[in-house]
């Protein structure tokens, strides 16, 4: 921001960052789930191989979740006077 950075380039690049560690994060997470979903489908009695509805969901509360952790903190990064951060460093 002190070098000419606008609010909405500050916010774009730490999404930008945030989100993709979300899809790496889901890109290796989800497989890996899968293979777990279906061991614990032969364990237990009423539990199907792939419940679509399920997965779908837990991946929606990841993504939301990667979106707020980084949405949030840089907008309010980006409101902070840059004059008054470099004051107290």
């Amino acid at each position: 921001m002190a070098l000419g950075a606008t609010t909405g380039t500050v916010t774009g690049l730490v999404l930008k960052q945030c989100l993709r560690l979300a899809v790496i994060g889901i890109g290796l997470g989800a497989p890996l789930a899968l293979g777990l979903f279906r061991l614990l489908a032969s364990r237990l009695v009423f539990m199907r191989v792939f419940d679509v509805a399920v997965v779908g969901a837990g991946l929606l509360l990841v993504g939301s979740a990667a979106l707020a952790a980084g949405y949030i903190p840089s907008r309010r990064a980006a409101l902070i006077d840059p004059i008054e951060t470099l004051r107290y460093d």
